[in-house]
């Protein structure tokens, strides 16, 4: 009788096993809170008088280093999108007035630019360095740029 119930209990926890080993294979281990994408979602609300109503770039800079960041101006910018680090998007501000933007964090600092026709007057480039997990969000009015919580 022991030894039936020693299997049966044997044979649970081999079902067990299995099943576990079969979810974390496909789940791709993001379940586990040290594994898995990451992801820095970015939202952009604009109108149609955002740069004038002419289309804007916006460009993210991945493992960017804040020296250089502080350095950048247009000029660089626009020979940086042609890195691999780089991901670059236009957007019609006639056509669209919201974006979503999902970026696979790989744990080091983002740089976000927007180029617009003309430089704005304000902030027009950010640096984040330690994105992940973070939603970022801004609203574009004109040639104005805002960050907001």
């Amino acid at each position: 009788m022991f030894i039936m119930s020693c299997k049966k209990y044997v044979n649970y926890l081999l079902h067990f096993t299995l099943m576990l080993f079969f979810l974390l294979t496909v789940s791709g281990c993001s379940l586990l809170p040290w594994q898995g994408d990451k992801v820095i979602d970015i939202s952009i609300e604009n109108n149609s008088r955002t740069n004038y109503g002419k289309p804007y770039s916006v460009v993210i800079e991945q493992s960017a280093n804040y020296d250089s960041f502080v350095a950048d101006d247009y000029q660089t910018i626009s020979q940086k999108a042609l890195h691999d680090n780089v991901n670059v998007y236009v957007f019609d501000p006639k056509k669209q007035s919201a974006q979503q933007l999902k970026i696979q964090a790989n744990g080091n600092p983002i740089a976000i630019y927007f180029i617009f026709n003309s430089t704005p007057i304000a902030q027009w480039k950010f640096f984040y360095k330690d994105p992940t997990k973070k939603k970022i969000h801004f609203n574009l009015t004109g040639g104005n740029i805002k960050q907001e919580a």
